[in-house]
């Protein structure tokens, strides 16, 4: 967590977490929000679905992270507009509506750790917005690959599952990594991508040519 967010308030503390396995939907576009969360350990990612049924990752929860959308919709009191997934087992803190309000009023500590929070994932979620609108998908993707290769040479995702992260349609992502095999950057296998050519996927993805 950024050092802008200050430490974990003590209402927060006082809260026992919640185990929440991997594969759980937390929430969904439509669904009214009735809770604060907070997440301790694991991993959440947001989506945001379109009404043709393809989908676009928002951004990720980890350790330390609060939802910006569902603070959002707390406050506004509007339905969710994405859904949120378990991607690895989760430990999160719940807080009801009606103790976030009033710990909003009462305690200037939990007031600015959740303005902070919310400070920070905004401006996350910023760049995502640029990415999209100002990278092309080549270094998007290639910064996707690399980011999922872990330091490896092995990525064990689906096209459509790429399409997501990158924010595109699958057959996008499907005729660039056929040019990219071509190429002979990339081998493609069922389910699973081999860089073979990561120097010029690095060189890719940190290209800042179209700016």
């Amino acid at each position: 967590m950024s050092s802008r967010i200050k430490e974990l308030p003590p209402e927060l503390k006082q809260l026992a977490p919640t185990t929440v396995e991997k594969g759980t939907k937390l929430f969904g576009a439509g669904d009214k929000c009735q809770q604060f969360v907070y997440v301790v350990s694991g991993n959440i990612r947001i989506d945001l679905a379109s009404e043709s049924g393809s989908s676009l990752l928002l951004y990720r929860l980890n350790a330390n992270d609060t939802c910006v959308l569902t603070t959002v919709c707390l406050m506004s009191g509007d339905l969710y507009s994405a859904e949120a997934v378990v991607e690895e087992e989760a430990n999160i803190i719940t807080m009801p509506a009606k103790q976030f309000f009033n710990l909003l009023e009462s305690s200037a500590l939990f007031r600015s750790f959740v303005f902070a929070s919310f400070s920070q994932r905004l401006s996350a979620l910023m760049v995502k917005v640029d990415e999209i609108a100002f990278r092309s998908i080549e270094r998007r993707l290639a910064s996707c690959l690399l980011h999922h290769a872990k330091g490896g040479s092995t990525v064990n995702l689906t096209h459509e599952q790429l399409a997501t992260e990158v924010g595109t349609a699958r057959e996008v992502i499907s005729r660039k990594l056929s040019q990219w095999e071509r190429d002979k950057f990339i081998a493609k296998k069922r389910g699973e991508i081999q860089l073979l050519a990561i120097p010029t996927l690095d060189a890719l993805s940190n290209d800042r040519s179209e700016i």
